[in-house]
């Protein structure tokens, strides 16, 4: 995309899409991966879970619009270092006002949630739930 297409997102949006610091893969990390077929959209988060059961190093990998790319870089700095069990009922209902998202994307959020949530199983699958409650 160029810079003028890239000024009708909002700087925040612009900034995270054009130079994302939480994009990437982890080698050997839990990761999740969802797809909206509505939005033609799909979101893969990887985590790297530490001995305090803290998510020591999270990225994602993202295929669709800055807004997406900028929520994900955005939620991804958030989470990362935040306790695991803290993802079971997570809620980004901060995206809205921080990048900000339109009443049209909001489903974006959505799908950021329901990925986190899927993280937070697999994670639970990798180790015993009662390792993650503690």
């Amino acid at each position: 995309m160029n810079g003028p297409v890239l000024n009708d997102y909002g700087p925040e949006v612009a900034r995270r899409f054009a130079e994302p610091r939480f994009s990437g893969s982890l080698p050997g990390a839990v990761a999740v991966t969802l797809r909206s077929r509505a939005r033609d959209a799909e979101i893969c988060f990887q985590a790297l879970v530490d001995d305090r059961k803290r998510l020591k190093r999270l990225r994602f990998q993202a295929i669709g619009c800055p807004h997406l790319v900028a929520a994900a870089d955005l939620l991804a700095e958030r989470l990362e270092g935040a306790a695991v069990v803290d993802l079971q009922d997570f809620r980004a209902g901060f995206l809205e006002t921080e990048l900000p998202l339109p009443a049209e994307k909001l489903d974006l959020k959505i799908l950021l949630e329901d990925a986190i949530k899927a993280l937070y199983q697999a994670i639970l699958n990798e180790s015993h739930p009662e390792e993650i409650a503690s």
